[in-house]
């Protein structure tokens, strides 16, 4: 999680790009973290792209585009003036994770090799679901 000073280093001060969950201590929390935890693996390769969970709770962060309404939010935060931009639909899947950072930020190579895995998973898993409520 990222607190207090490691919110301006890591966020703020990165030359990443950042995308940032804000979180407090809840269900619907926990089960984002735990889809943003598998989002993230799939990215570990791309040096380009950090990602950052915040206790917002227990954080006295500060950046003027970051206003929270509720919880959890998704902001990618990027370039040179760390522009945040706001999520702001609902965070049900891993597909919709990934879709925000393709639009929000210009991905390597590398990273949109990454994505292009993680897309067919998902797709993977959702044909086994369907294949499933056939039976």
């Amino acid at each position: 999680p990222v607190v207090g000073t490691s919110f301006t280093k890591l966020v703020m001060q990165s030359k990443q790009d950042v995308l940032l969950l804000l979180c407090v201590d809840s269900k619907d929390c926990a089960m984002v973290e735990d889809l943003f935890s598998q989002v993230a693996e799939s990215f570990k390769r791309t040096k380009s792209l950090l990602f950052a969970a915040l206790d917002h709770e227990k954080s006295d962060h500060t950046h003027p585009d970051i206003v929270v309404h509720h919880y959890p939010s998704l902001y990618m935060i990027t370039g040179e003036n760390r522009t945040a931009s706001k999520y702001d639909k609902p965070i049900i899947s891993e597909q919709k994770v990934v879709q925000f950072i393709d639009q929000t930020v210009a991905l390597s190579n590398e990273a949109k090799s990454s994505q292009r895995e993680l897309m067919a998973t998902i797709r993977e898993k959702q044909e086994q679901a369907a294949k499933k409520q056939d039976l």
